[in-house]
């Protein structure tokens, strides 16, 4: 895919699963890895907790907050 992050001209971005089977974003150009809610978290520049409170809002998840 091409990069979010940057202007990009070329498919330098991808998601696999790693030897744990978490779901990772990784741009080949700059050899940035995130997980996926690392990867939210940059894509609307939130911290990593609100990303998380991001992604169970978007999936209809119950979340309590401690």
């Amino acid at each position: 895919y091409k990069s979010v992050f940057r202007t990009d001209n070329n498919n330098s971005t991808g998601f696999y699963l790693d030897k744990n089977g978490y779901l990772i974003y990784n741009d080949f150009s700059t050899s940035e890895k995130l997980d996926f809610v690392a990867f939210v978290a940059k894509q609307h520049n939130l911290a990593y907790g609100q990303a998380l409170e991001q992604i169970a809002i978007d999936f209809q998840l119950f979340m309590v907050k401690i």
